[in-house]
């Protein structure tokens, strides 16, 4: 399997120069109760966030018929190759779920 060698930022602006080099930052540091300040970040996120369709949502918990016209377009513009496949196939459009890609 090929090894995924692009460079970027974080969300901070911080650059790095691989994904390894990337979740090694994320993963590698240790909070004061000794869980990983990753898991600890997201439940500081999560504890804060209104228990509500839009408060998980990001503020979206309602989206304009306008929003979801013009995405539909979009998405039947750019997927319809993709889309005409599924139609007749038992394979998915989208897989949801967690990365399989291997921490270091």
């Amino acid at each position: 399997m090929a090894q995924f060698t692009a460079k970027g930022v974080d969300s901070n602006g911080k650059a790095f120069g691989s994904v390894e080099e990337l979740w090694s930052a994320e993963l590698g540091n240790v909070d004061s109760s000794g869980k990983d300040t990753w898991y600890t970040k997201g439940i500081e996120y999560w504890d804060n966030v209104d228990a509500t369709v839009d408060g998980v949502l990001g503020g979206f918990g309602h989206v304009s018929g306008v929003d979801v016209k013009e995405s539909a377009l979009f998405i039947r513009g750019n997927m319809a190759e993709r889309l005409a496949a599924t139609a007749t196939s038992a394979s998915p459009l989208v897989a949801i779920g967690g990365s399989t890609y291997p921490k270091p």
